[in-house]
C-alpha cells in the first residue's frame, strides 16, 4: 500500500510539477526583467521553482495524467514550452515599442552613431532607446505591472489547456498583430521628433539654397540635438505613461479581466 501512494505520488505530483515548471521557467526565461542577461541565472531558476510550488496544488487538476510513453510525456512538455516562450515573447514584444521609437529618435537627433550596450536585448542600442527601456522596465516593476504577467502565467491554462497542443497559427496570428501594434505605437512615440526633423531638414535645405557655401551639417548639428533633447526630457512622462497603458490593456485582455 504504500509502495502504491509513493507510485502515485511521483506519478501524478512529480510530473504536474514539472509540467508547470516547464511554462512557467521557459516564460520568465524571455520576460523582459526577468529574463535580461543582468539577471542572475541561478535567482531566476529559484523564482521560477518557487512559483511553481505555489501553483502545482491550485493546478494540479487541470494536469493531464502522466502518459504512459515517453514520447508522449516529451510531447506535452515540448507544448508546455512553447507556450510558456509565447507568453514571454508578448511582452517582450510590447517592449520593442520603446525600441523602435528610441531608434527613430536617435536618428532624428543625429545620434544614432552613440550605441552602447542594451542589457535587454544583449546587443547594440542607441543610448536613448537604451534610456527609454530601462526606465519602461523600472516603472514596470515599480507600478506592479509584472503581477499582470504572473496573473496571465497562472490563468494561461484556462487559454491553453495542459492537455493540448496548443495551435502555432492562432499564436502566430496574435503575435503578428501585436508586432504591428508595437511597431506602429513606436512611431507614434516618436511623432514629435518626427515632425522635428522634418521642419528642421526642409529649413535646412532653404538655407543651403540662398547660401550654397554655407556649412549646414557644422552649423545646425548642435541646436539639432540640443532641441531634440529638450523635446525628449519634456515628452518622456508622457510616452512612458502611453507605453505602460498600451502594456497593461494588452496585459488585461490576455488575462481576460472582466
Amino acid at each position: 500500500m504504500t509502495l502504491n501512494l509513493l507510485d502515485y505520488f511521483l506519478v501524478s505530483q512529480v510530473t504536474a510539477f514539472l509540467m508547470i515548471f516547464c511554462r512557467i521557467g521557459s516564460a520568465l526565461m524571455v520576460l523582459p526583467g526577468f529574463g535580461d542577461v543582468y539577471v542572475n541565472a541561478r535567482v531566476r531558476l529559484l523564482f521560477a521553482l518557487a512559483f511553481t510550488l505555489v501553483l502545482t496544488p491550485l493546478l494540479i487538476e487541470q494536469m493531464p495524467p502522466a502518459p504512459p510513453q515517453p514520447l508522449a510525456l516529451v510531447f506535452l512538455i515540448g507544448g508546455e514550452i512553447l507556450i510558456g516562450v509565447f507568453i514571454g515573447l508578448i511582452a517582450r514584444v510590447m517592449l520593442s515599442a520603446l525600441h523602435v521609437a528610441g531608434t527613430i529618435i536617435a536618428m532624428q537627433s543625429a545620434l544614432a552613431v552613440a550605441a552602447i550596450f542594451d542589457p535587454s536585448s544583449g546587443g547594440q542600442s542607441p543610448v536613448i532607446s537604451n534610456i527609454l527601456t530601462l526606465t519602461a522596465i523600472t516603472l514596470f516593476f515599480s507600478l506592479n505591472l509584472h503581477h499582470l504577467v504572473l496573473a496571465a502565467l497562472a490563468q494561461s491554462y484556462d487559454v491553453f489547456p495542459a492537455a493540448q497542443f496548443p495551435r502555432v497559427d492562432d499564436m502566430n496570428l496574435l503575435y503578428t498583430r501585436l508586432m504591428a501594434d508595437s511597431f506602429t505605437l513606436g512611431v507614434m512615440l516618436a511623432a514629435p521628433h518626427i515632425i522635428f526633423s522634418l521642419l528642421f531638414y526642409l529649413a535646412g535645405g532653404l538655407m543651403t539654397r540662398l547660401m550654397p557655401n554655407f556649412q549646414v551639417f557644422f552649423v545646425m548639428m548642435p541646436p539639432q540635438i540640443m532641441i531634440a533633447l529638450i523635446l525628449l526630457i519634456l515628452g518622456l512622462p508622457l510616452m512612458m505613461e502611453i507605453f505602460l497603458d498600451f502594456m497593461q490593456e494588452q496585459l488585461l485582455n490576455f488575462v481576460r479581466v472582466n
